[in-house]
């Protein structure tokens, strides 16, 4: 009866919300008193180490008395170190008289004679092959031999807070996954400059506005629909789209490279081009992502430039002697050496 008792409340915990979904308060409270009110014991309570081991502090515990819970209690292993050291090396420590049992008798004026403990089962909390505290189940009245049954129940209950654990952990990982996606999320849609993933192929598998509008279409739908083979359709010299690859391959990524590409309206413009290739653990490939600048205005400009620049050597060509010209060009100071070359 008492089997199917323990078993019975080992399954209403493995079911219980609170448990999977990390609600860590809840679910301790929820392990403390399942274990209280079905091994009927007085005190039930769950403790965890600080990052140093040098002291343990209550989460949660039951009175089942006073039908209440508490917490923040605290054990420092200055204080009790046999107790802290008998944690890390044994499995469980069932101990019919506490007050005389070796590894928790250092509790006997302090704790157990003002609340008439006479018995203790405490069996540590292991997180990732540590232990990271301990269940403690204590018993008041008469000594109380505890069965084997009872002490596996236990380490299941301690399984189970080793349980809620990490679903706590879980959620909070989630949690701080989401935040960093809605970080990158607003970063990728509010840039100025185009952000892209593509596959080795030359597909789009994810473009941000930016590059939406750069490229000129009007949704990301329109242009992964219409843009579908980057090799053919978007640089206006197809091979560049092979030298860009050949140069990530060989660097791993590629930097501020210009090229010119095709518009939707079929217009020509230029861009800067950053890129780098994205593998798995193994090293494989899976995508490539980047970033593209409309250079467009900055080139017309640089074009502009060197005509001007071509002009004013014509024209000193056509108004000086031409080492003279030559000299100015240069930006020499002395344009000539004796009167003759005037």
């Amino acid at each position: 009866l008492q089997l199917q008792k323990q078993k019975s409340a080992l399954i209403d915990l493995a079911k219980n919300k609170a448990l999977n979904q990390g609600d860590l308060t809840k679910a301790l409270q929820e392990i403390t008193e399942t274990a209280s009110r079905t091994l009927e014991v007085a005190r039930s309570s769950v403790w965890l180490y600080d990052r140093t081991k040098s002291k343990m502090e209550c989460l949660d515990l039951f009175d089942s008395a006073l039908n209440q819970h508490s917490d923040g209690w605290e054990l420092a292993a200055a204080d009790y170190p046999v107790y802290f050291q008998a944690l890390q090396e044994e499995r469980a420590i069932a101990a019919f008289d506490a007050q005389k049992d070796f590894r928790t008798r250092e509790f006997v004026e302090s704790y157990l004679i003002p609340l008439g403990i006479t018995s203790m089962l405490d069996t540590p909390i292991q997180i990732g092959g540590q232990t990271a505290g301990v269940l403690c189940l204590e018993h008041v009245g008469m000594p109380r031999f505890w069965t084997i049954e009872e002490q596996s129940f236990a380490v299941s209950l301690a399984d189970s807070v080793t349980f809620a654990m990490e679903a706590r952990e879980r959620l909070r990982a989630e949690e701080r996954l989401r935040q960093a996606e809605e970080k990158y999320r607003s970063i990728f849609e509010n840039a100025i400059v185009g952000i892209f993933q593509t596959t080795p192929d030359g597909e789009y598998l994810s473009v941000n506005p930016a590059l939406i509008r750069i490229y000129g279409y009007s949704s990301c739908e329109e242009l992964m629909a219409n843009l579908t083979d980057i090799n053919r359709q978007l640089y206006v010299y197809p091979e560049r789209r092979a030298e860009v690859i050949n140069l990530m391959r060989k660097n791993g990524k590629v930097s501020d490279l210009e090229s010119q590409v095709y518009r939707q309206d079929g217009s020509i413009i230029w861009i800067s081009e950053n890129a780098y290739t994205v593998c798995d653990r193994e090293g494989n490939l899976l995508y490539y992502e980047g970033t593209v600048e409309d250079i467009t205005t900055r080139k017309q400009a640089e074009a502009a430039l060197r005509l001007e620049q071509e002009k004013s050597d014509r024209l000193l060509l056509n108004v000086l002697p031409q080492a003279i010209a030559e000299r100015l060009k240069q930006d020499q100071s002395i344009i000539a050496d004796t009167f003759a070359e005037v």
